[in-house]
């Protein structure tokens, strides 16, 4: 099975050749700031016509990667320091612009808002396609730069590389995400099946295990306090390109945690038992905004429940995603739901048959029990035939 497989590196090159990134990206900003101009007045230009019923029906603008590359060609040859910069990168800025523009459109993954202007203080980044960038060992070349040097562990060298991107948060330190095209082997079943219940701030699973997030509040903490000095310190400085440069530095340190341990986590779900069944959350709905959800959405989204799922299924042999409904609170010794069976947020305690536990698990049994087919009592998951996967999965959950 062919799959594309990212690994992210340090760059290492000399001041001329960074100047060369710092330029390419300036011209990818321009190209997508030049790109979203044009497109809003030609939009709000269709609106005022589409009203004026006897100019009769037009078509709306195009949003589409081969029409904007045209109208790029005619703007290289009339820019001329545009023109002595690399084709293949600055074009390559509009391919993402028009998947931003169909993501928005898009009913199965949308996009909260149309492809906004891009400012100086945003992350830098430049984007080359395959074949503009050629790796050999640690040695990467790049279309109008050169050759860099990448430091950092490759596990998949020697593979077909098919893209690279390169950017730079602080404005100093630059790192390249190569995307390789690895032939992947089929994942193993070893025919257990585990039941993972997704909180804030941890992941509990049927097998009685608790798998908490790192703690990083010291170093949110951190990162807020370098926000408000930033906010502070006049648009321009020294002083605030230094607040600035500290405040990324916390948020990448918290962004890497996170990751990993997302990272490890799934793996370790993955490497339990061949089939993973998960809940089916909405998480885009239960992240909405209002009234005093501020605080729970922060730590849902810091999470990463979404992130989380999604490296289960492509780690894992088989992923089901059950209704999360009424999972916490039935009992998944005698299937009693009601509200009151659960106390507090980790204690559970049954009003019919006094069974007490962790609240955490005993959801996680509930989705595990949906996902293999089971009616969700420790009976029935006792007495299930050899037909059926039950009796694994409840020795694995016990």
């Amino acid at each position: 099975m062919k799959a594309n497989r990212t690994v992210c590196f340090r760059v290492r090159a000399t001041p001329a050749k960074f100047a060369g990134l710092f330029a390419m990206a300036g011209a990818c900003r321009f190209v997508w700031n030049w790109a979203t101009r044009i497109n809003r007045a030609e939009y709000e230009g269709w609106e005022h016509n589409a009203a004026q019923s006897w100019l009769g029906k037009q078509a709306k603008p195009s949003v589409t990667f081969f029409t904007w590359g045209k109208r790029f060609t005619r703007l290289r040859k009339n820019t001329p320091w545009l023109a002595d910069l690399p084709y293949a990168p600055c074009r390559e800025t509009l391919r993402f612009w028009a998947k931003s523009w169909a993501n928005y459109f898009s009913p199965s993954h949308p996009q909260r808002g149309k492809p906004a202007f891009h400012g100086r203080e945003r992350k830098l980044w430049v984007d080359f396609p395959a074949n503009s960038a050629t790796l050999k060992g640690r040695w990467l070349r790049l279309s109008g730069i050169g050759w860099v040097r990448l430091s950092g562990s490759d596990r998949y060298a020697g593979a077909k590389v098919v893209g690279v991107h390169l950017a730079s948060e602080d404005g100093r330190k630059w790192y390249a995400t190569v995307t390789y095209e690895v032939e992947l082997p089929a994942a193993e079943d070893n025919g257990l099946a585990i039941g993972v219940d997704m909180n804030c701030g941890q992941v509990a699973a049927s097998t009685g295990d608790i798998l908490r997030a790192p703690d990083v509040s010291r170093i949110d903490a951190r990162r807020k306090r370098y926000q408000r000095r930033m906010a502070r310190a006049r648009k321009g400085s020294a002083r605030r390109a230094r607040w600035r440069r500290r405040a990324v530095k916390a948020a990448r340190r918290k962004r890497n945690i996170g990751g990993n341990w997302r990272h490890e986590t799934s793996r370790t779900l993955a490497d339990t038992a061949g089939l993973v069944v998960v809940e089916d959350l909405k998480i885009k709905g239960m992240t909405r905004k209002g009234k005093g959800k501020r605080g729970l959405n922060r730590v849902i989204l810091a999470t990463g429940w979404g992130e989380l799922r999604r490296m289960i299924e492509y780690k894992a042999a088989r992923t089901v995603a059950v209704d999360p409904r009424n999972t916490s609170r039935t009992c998944h010794e005698c299937g009693h739901v009601a509200k009151g069976n659960r106390l507090t947020q980790a204690d559970f305690e049954c009003l019919a048959c006094g069974h007490a536990g962790n609240a955490d698990v005993n959801a996680a049994l509930n989705i595990l029990a949906r996902g293999t087919g089971a009616s969700g009592r420790r009976a029935a998951l006792e007495l299930s035939t050899a037909k059926t996967r039950q009796p694994n999965s409840w020795a694995i959950a016990a």
